[in-house]
């Protein structure tokens, strides 16, 4: 969720170097390291709007909360990870405002 994280400071992290970790990401995930970063984003960004304690949060809020650096980005990493907007989503699942 760290909003600067970079396939550099993950291999620093881990001890394994940043082709490894780029490797495994694409060959596993089908994705690059910023498309599998955003996916978990994502899940932090849905879990934020499904908490009730949330709902006076803007969904740009929402999106820099879980990590993202710009709305534009968390919305377009929102709606190809599951197909719909936030606002969308939160109606889709019936998730009341307050």
């Amino acid at each position: 969720l760290q909003s600067q994280i970079r396939i550099k400071d993950l291999a620093d992290l881990t001890g394994i170097s940043s082709h490894q970790i780029s490797q495994v990401i694409n060959e596993s995930f089908n994705q690059n390291f910023y498309e599998f970063i955003n996916t978990y984003r994502v899940k932090k960004a849905i879990s934020l709007i499904e908490d009730s304690k949330n709902s006076s949060l803007t969904y740009s809020a929402i999106g820099f909360e879980a990590g993202f650096n710009s709305k534009t980005t968390f919305y377009e990493a929102f709606k190809k990870t599951t197909v719909t907007t936030p606002a969308q989503y939160k109606i889709n699942n019936n998730i009341p405002n307050s």
